[in-house]
């Protein structure tokens, strides 16, 4: 088994961690970027006409196998539904499972 840190170790925001085997692969959080590399914010306006393999080339969409084509065996875990932890979901392939724990009402009477 192997993994790497996308993002997220080194700003806020942006949590993306890859791990696999041969035969499979999980990534863990795909979110959105709050600030850029020179710590401006980021604005994700600016991305929103451009393509996955524009993105990847920018460092906006990290370089992970087979998470944008639909090839593949990856599926996607999300920590919890914040965008910094979601927020470039709409890029990956429409048949990538995508798993979400339950939420939690904070009153505990529920």
């Amino acid at each position: 088994m192997k993994f790497k840190i996308h993002r997220g170790t080194k700003e806020i925001g942006g949590s993306c961690v890859e791990i696999w085997t041969e035969s499979t692969r999980i990534v863990v959080d795909f979110g959105m970027p709050l600030v850029n590399p020179d710590k401006t914010q980021f604005d994700s306006r600016a991305i929103k006409n451009l393509s996955v393999n524009e993105l990847t080339r920018k460092g906006i969409l990290p370089d992970i196998k087979d998470l944008y084509e639909n090839k593949g065996n990856t599926s996607l875990v999300l920590s919890h539904a914040h965008q910094d932890h979601f927020g470039l979901i709409k890029y990956i392939n429409v048949n990538c499972k995508i798993y979400l724990g339950k939420a939690r009402s904070r009153n505990r009477g529920f």
